[in-house]
């Protein structure tokens, strides 16, 4: 059956790990009780606020 809502169909985004990299990333979900992407995504989260909260602090300014 088609999408008959094509603006709430899901994206996909591959990303790539080495297995050392994708061991460390499992370890980490695992023990914050999360997925791998559930993991990723809070961490970007993260990483944003803190991106905002700098340039909030400068002003805007870079």
């Amino acid at each position: 059956m088609p999408n008959v809502k094509p603006k709430e169909r899901t994206e996909r985004i591959s990303m790539r790990f080495t297995p050392e990299e994708k061991a460390r990333l499992q370890t980490a979900a695992a023990a914050a009780g999360m997925t791998i992407t559930a993991y990723i995504l809070f961490k970007l989260g993260e990483v944003a606020g803190e991106a905002i909260g700098t340039a909030i602090q400068k002003g805007g300014k870079k």
